[in-house]
């Protein structure tokens, strides 16, 4: 398919894309919320490409402006992600959606996916994909997937479908995302899933917190101290334990301790295996969040607004955005106005935030992800048939 990406046809509609959003968000209904350890995000007029006194760019505005006199005129004003606002959207969704896949499980969406690489490789949230899974493309099609690698620390995981010369997403090359952007998050339908803004730079999230100061052991990671009435104590860890294991996973130094429990999220309890001596002890730990108010935060806003993403801590890097999200639609593309992919959607946060893997990290991770398969890609079945899409009736190009 050919996209008319320097057209004017093109031009206009990014116009009028960028002319809405300013419309509908600038007025101060929808901003970009503070998030934790960053400040508000606004977009404002000036991030916005004025439209020229002369040309076709003003017949465009003026289209613009007698669509959203007729919308005040409305029983109710338009909302950001109504679908006459996402409309605005659909040419620079429209080659994104073909790199984007649902990911399926038992018959019900757990992710979406997104194509990078044209041979059959799919990335999507690793957490949310239980096996056996299966992927359905822009066009209908539905193909068996294989987990073939998975990033603890990213939470990603790469799929791999019989399929050849499929679109992979283009990246935007900047390697960067500032506040006040506007991006949209791409599934396979024809318009965006939702629209927002970008609220802060990328930056790690935490995870749960144990509750010791580990220091050099010569066993491992060697408690120098116990924070009194956190999970370590309360669980009956020693100053001169030294910690061996965490979960089973082994752990030699204090900076494989810390990474391993920041993709654990706050509030889960991890078995942790230790040495007092010449004695081998095993106890259950809750992670402490280092913040008391966060877990009865989260309970209070699944309540208030749905579930959120079980894994939505311990990311290496992420940038946060105003779109609301729902956990299965995380693993998809988040694009720019020009289309091009600035992020993965790894998590649904906050009621009102949603957390995307940076392009760069994403992009640096490639090579790894697509060479660590953990058992040999084969287009057969168990019982040696060979794996052909299955077209579901009415499907292809859904609205």
């Amino acid at each position: 398919m050919k996209y008319m990406r320097g057209s004017n046809r093109f031009a206009l509609g990014k116009l009028i894309l960028l002319s809405l959003a300013t419309l509908l968000l600038v007025d101060g209904r929808a901003m970009a919320r503070t998030a934790s350890g960053g400040g508000t995000a606004q977009a404002t007029r000036r991030d916005i490409p004025q439209a020229s006194p002369h040309g076709k760019s003003t017949r465009g505005r003026d289209n613009l402006s007698r669509m959203m006199r007729g919308q005040r005129h409305a029983p109710t004003a338009p909302t950001r992600n109504a679908p006459a606002v996402l409309a605005a959207f659909r040419d620079v969704v429209a080659e994104p959606r073909e790199s984007a896949v649902q990911v399926l499980c038992g018959g019900e969406q757990v992710a979406l996916g997104t194509i990078v690489d044209g041979d059959g490789y799919v990335l999507t949230k690793s957490s949310e994909v239980k096996l056996p899974a299966v992927c359905r493309l822009a066009d209908g099609s539905i193909y068996p997937a294989r987990v073939i690698s998975r990033d603890v620390a990213t939470d990603l995981a790469m799929l791999h479908i019989s399929a050849k010369g499929l679109p992979p997403i283009t990246w935007n090359d900047s390697g960067s995302i500032a506040p006040g952007r506007w991006i949209a998050s791409v599934g396979i339908r024809r318009l965006p899933i939702a629209i927002g803004v970008v609220s802060t730079r990328p930056h790690r999230v935490r995870g749960g917190m144990l509750g010791i100061y580990p220091g050099e052991g010569l066993r491992g990671p060697l408690i120098q101290s116990v924070v009194r009435g956190g999970g370590a104590d309360r669980a009956g860890l020693m100053v001169g334990d030294t910690i061996t294991h965490v979960d089973g996973d082994p752990v030699k130094t204090p900076d494989e301790l810390i990474a391993r429990l920041v993709t654990i999220p706050p509030q889960q309890k991890v078995r942790v295996s230790i040495l007092r001596g010449d004695q081998k002890i095993d106890v259950t730990v809750q992670l402490g969040t280092g913040r008391r108010a966060n877990g009865r935060q989260a309970r209070l806003q699944e309540k208030l607004a749905g579930p959120l993403s079980d894994r939505r801590v311990g990311f290496v890097a992420i940038f946060e955005h105003d779109t609301i999200l729902e956990p299965d639609q995380c693993g998809g593309p988040l694009v720019d106005v020009d289309g091009h992919a600035v992020g993965i959607n790894i998590a649904r946060a906050t009621r009102v935030s949603s957390f995307a893997l940076p392009a760069d990290v994403v992009r640096g991770l490639l090579p790894k992800l697509m060479r660590e398969t953990t058992e040999p890609v084969s287009r057969k079945t168990p019982d040696n048939t060979l794996l052909k899409p299955v077209l579901p009736p009415g499907s292809g190009g859904h609205n």
